[in-house]
């Protein structure tokens, strides 16, 4: 695994958070505090790459490039694979966890109420 002096990567690869061990990478303190942990990585730049075990984890945490990503680039960017069904079983099917499809389209108009409200 990367050490902390590697947390910079090379060109166009996300930055590594630093805070991760061996094998365990980044479990310890998203599990602690989830909430502090996610919100802590913004500071370490616009996309960053965190370690659950072995497995490299990127996570975007800019608003505006979250809603092109959502939005005017949706079909360039995937979401799905073992880790958001793994959290889909823990936390449900929300906006984090709903794979792309069907219950993706069902769901979205739901979501578009809740951004305008809070916005």
């Amino acid at each position: 695994m990367p050490s902390d002096a590697d947390s910079a990567g090379p060109i166009g690869v996300p930055r590594l958070v630093p805070g991760a061990v061996p094998l365990l990478g980044h479990v310890i303190p998203l599990l602690r505090d989830p909430l502090e942990f996610m919100d802590r990585l913004r500071d370490h730049g616009p996309v960053v790459r965190i370690m659950l075990g072995r497995v490299a984890v990127y996570v975007v945490t800019d608003a505006a490039l979250t809603h092109e990503m959502l939005t005017a680039r949706s079909r360039s960017f995937g979401k799905g694979g073992r880790l958001i069904e793994a959290l889909g079983r823990f936390a449900g099917n929300g906006l984090a966890t709903v794979a792309d499809g069907e219950l993706h389209r069902r769901q979205r108009p739901h979501h578009q109420c809740v951004d305008v409200a809070v916005a």
